[in-house]
């Protein structure tokens, strides 16, 4: 669905590499060898990972590009 500039906002390749990072982030946290403080370390980074990822699919779903402006 294009959105009012005629353009459609699509994010699929780089929501594919943020998946497979975020597979990867959760695969070091299963692992016995990760220490506790690396662990943190990693799942506070997969927090804003899944925070951007929502954010990229939130602008994909409503056609959101980035010069847009919100109004209240």
């Amino acid at each position: 669905m294009p959105n009012q500039a005629g353009t459609e906002v699509r994010f699929t390749q780089v929501l594919e590499k943020l998946n497979k990072w975020r597979h990867e982030l959760v695969e070091q946290m299963r692992s016995p060898s990760t220490t506790e403080l690396h662990r943190e370390e990693v799942l506070k980074l997969k927090v804003q990972l899944d925070q951007a990822v929502g954010c990229l699919q939130l602008c994909e779903r409503y056609q959101i590009l980035l010069t847009s402006k919100v109004t209240e």
